[in-house]
């Protein structure tokens, strides 16, 4: 609570969401409408390579006749070896 108060920055939970905390704060309501209608974003060190991997494979199922099983495995592939190699 004293963090949300301090920092107002927030990586939301339900539990949050339906806190008296939160829902006592200033225009709680306004952010989590927005964050609602937002779109993700992906952080940490192989964000833009795993983002980049999801893209692919779901090209590949869109326009290659890749069955989305198999591009789950080439997914879970590409991405296992991204966290191999740190």
């Amino acid at each position: 609570e004293e963090y949300l108060a301090t920092t107002g920055v927030i990586q939301p939970t339900k539990a949050l969401f339906d806190s008296d905390t939160f829902k006592n704060m200033p225009y709680s309501d306004v952010f989590k409408q927005q964050l609602e209608e937002g779109h993700i974003v992906y952080y940490g060190a192989n964000s833009t390579a795993v983002q980049a991997a999801l893209e692919t494979w779901i090209k590949a199922v869109m326009l290659q006749d890749t069955t989305p099983e198999a591009a789950y495995e080439g997914l879970k592939k590409s991405v296992q070896e991204l966290i191999d190699e740190q």
